[in-house]
């Protein structure tokens, strides 16, 4: 693995990293988890492969194999806050907002920190079922 790392160095994996975020955004989906799939492989107890791939599946909205990959995902601040998203367009809000919650409760204030808050406070106006949605983020309705 000493050998590949020194073929693939961090630029180029940052370039195969935009690549396929790329390729999700022009819902190029099969190419971009070949791409992330590579990441993967590459670097594989670093986030972007899992996440990349678990961002493909969730584009498919295919929200069982985002989760179970996400899960297996190293531990960041990354792979939690797109586990949390992933529960909670599963159907499983309640452990989606309890993710959530953990990452909005940190005092350090970081990209993803932010991305929570918002994707709660999202929840707390969402039109269909608020009341319940509200209750299991733990929001106070006006």
């Amino acid at each position: 693995m000493a050998a590949i790392n020194r073929i693939v160095t961090s630029e180029d994996l940052q370039i195969l990293v935009d690549a396929g975020f790329m390729a999700i955004s022009q819902n190029l989906l099969q190419q971009a988890d070949g791409i992330f799939e590579a990441v993967q492989v590459v670097r594989p107890n670093q986030e972007a492969g899992h996440l990349g791939r678990a961002m493909v599946r969730m584009a498919a909205s295919d929200f069982d194999a985002a989760v179970k990959m996400l899960k297996s995902a190293p531990d960041t601040n990354a792979t939690k806050v797109f586990l949390g998203i992933a529960f909670i367009r599963q159907g499983d809000t309640i452990a989606g907002v309890e993710i959530l919650q953990n990452l909005a409760s940190v005092e350090e204030d970081t990209p993803f920190r932010k991305m929570a808050v918002e994707t709660l406070a999202e929840l707390q106006g969402t039109s269909h079922g608020d009341r319940i949605v509200a209750t299991e983020a733990g929001c106070d309705r006006p």
